[in-house]
This record gives structure tokens, sequence and C-alpha cells, in this order.
């Protein structure tokens, strides 16, 4: 086979050519990059301006009289997930009459009927925004949407939904979210821990109950470590005032758990469990027994 003369020069006119044809390529996609993030951050900054105005208008309207028709005229012109940003930064400071007025603007503006068909989908990501957001409102398809969730969706899917509940819920609620998080089988100290930590701080008198039922006496140790751990010593009153110490069993599991505390409110804790805990001695600490020996001394 014979080879060209220019066989070389050939071969090099290529090879510059194809460097000069990348650098413009790799010219030209950097500029697009470029605008284009130019124009979303010129978009972006219009549209965080308008829901500014959006919020301010919703705001405005929730404070005022309720015989006053909405002014929404920004807030419906934002985007779904933008309107639903900005219902959720203010639910979580709204309660009562106003709480009530941002889930009807939230039920004409179809945004419950969206999360509750997202809350349905498929998709993890979609179920887990929409639980979040859904426990938001208190309108009858919101809650019958949430309660299938907590009762049959994903663990993790169910603690967003449990945890959205707790934070409007009453004692009765509280209870009902609780057993069924526990009839489900899901850990304490798993992945819906959040909810056995929210009821401990919120509603100790609920936890302890469910800890004191004999359906749920496997989780007993779970569940009291967590509500003394959430609370600390100011669950020491609320124990020693609960009806719960009147088992022999629950007394001596609530005292094999708090033996080794050293506060004085624990302490005294265990003066009332020791009597009534069938052959116990409190070896909890040398303090314990250094304060013991001292009562008994004469004088």
């Amino acid at each position: 086979m014979l080879i060209p003369p220019n066989y070389g020069i050939w071969l090099l006119e290529i090879l510059i050519n194809g460097a000069i044809l990348f650098a413009l390529l790799f010219t030209f996609s950097f500029v697009a990059l470029l605008i284009r993030r130019v124009i979303e951050q010129k978009l972006m900054a219009r549209w965080d301006a308008r829901a500014k105005l959006g919020r301010t208008e919703l705001l405005r309207w929730l404070n005022g009289p309720e015989d006053v028709e909405p002014k929404l005229e920004n807030f419906t012109k934002l985007p779904v997930f933008m309107q639903l940003d900005v219902i959720e930064g203010l639910a979580l400071m709204m309660k009562g009459a106003a709480a009530s007025r941002l889930t009807k603007v939230a039920t004409e503006l179809g945004l419950t009927r969206i999360l509750i068909k997202r809350i349905n989908g498929y998709r993890l990501d979609h179920r887990l925004t929409a639980a979040r957001q859904l426990a938001l409102f208190n309108d009858p398809e919101s809650e019958a949407a949430l309660d299938k969730a907590l009762h049959n969706d994903k663990e993790v899917v169910a603690t967003v939904v449990a945890e959205g509940l707790l934070h409007y819920a009453d004692d009765a609620q509280a209870d009902t979210i609780g057993q069924v998080m526990l009839n489900r089988g899901f850990d304490p100290e798993g992945k819906s821990k959040p909810v056995f930590k929210l009821l401990a701080k919120a509603f100790p008198n609920v936890l302890l109950a469910l800890a004191q039922t004999q359906k749920f006496r496997r989780q007993r140790d779970q569940l009291l470590t967590i509500v003394i751990d959430t609370n600390g010593s100011q669950i020491v009153p609320i124990l020693l005032r609960h009806d719960a110490l009147d088992d022999p069993s629950f007394r001596a599991q609530l005292h094999e758990l708090v033996r080794h505390r050293t506060e004085p409110s624990f302490r005294r804790l265990r003066e009332k469990l020791i009597p009534k805990t069938t052959g116990a001695s409190d070896t909890s600490s040398p303090q314990d027994a250094r304060s013991t020996s001292v009562e008994a001394a004469p004088c």
C-alpha cells in the first residue's frame, strides 16, 4: 500500500480542525449554559417577588374580616408548588378560624385535590411531600386520605402523616395515632421514633397509657424509655400522678429504667416505687446509699 507523500500534513490538518471544532462546541455550550442560568435567575427572582406579594395578599385576607372575599390576584398566578409552599409556611402559624379559611382557599384552588392524588400515587417522594402538606388542612377529604395512608402506606409515609396530624390532635386522636403505629408493628425506636418522641413530648399521659396497656406490654420498655429520655425530670410529677403505678409489673419495669438516674426527682420517684416493688432494693447510685444511711442514723 502506497502512503501519500502529504499524509502527515493531512493528518495534522484533521487534528487541528477537530480541536477547533471541539473548542467551538465547548464555547457554545458554556455560553448557552451561562445564558440559561442568567435567565433562570431572573425568572426565579420575578417569581419570588410575586410569591412575596401573594403571601402578603393571603396573610392580609386571613387576618382581616371574615365577610370579605379574598383578593388573591398575585397568589393565584403562582405555580402550584409555590402556592403550596406559601400555604405551608403560613399554616404553621394559623389556628382556629384562620386555619379554616386557609383550608377553604386550598380547596377552592384545587390544591387539596392535587395533594390527595399525589398521596395515592406511586412515587414515594410525591407521597411524602403530599403527606406533609395535606396534614395542614382539616377538610374531610384530606383527613380521609391521610387516614388511609396512616393505616396502609409504608412506614416512612405513615410516620410523616402521624407527625403532621399530631400537631393538631387532641388526646383521643393522639391515642388513636399511637395505637395505629403500634398495631402495625412499627418499632418505637426505629423509623417511626419521631412520632413517639412527639407523643412523649406533647401527650405524655397518652403514651404512658399505651405503655400500661397489656396489648403493648412487649413495647413497654421502649415507650417508657422514650418518655423519660424526651422529658427528663419533668416527667416525674406526671408519673407520680399516673394510675399506671397501681400496676406492680409497670412499677417494676419503671424502677428498672430509672434506677441509675441521679436527679433528685428520680430519687423521689424510686422512693415511691421501692415499697411497692416486691423484693426491690434501690442500688442505683452511691449517692442514694449515702442519703439512706444518713436518714437511718440516730440523732
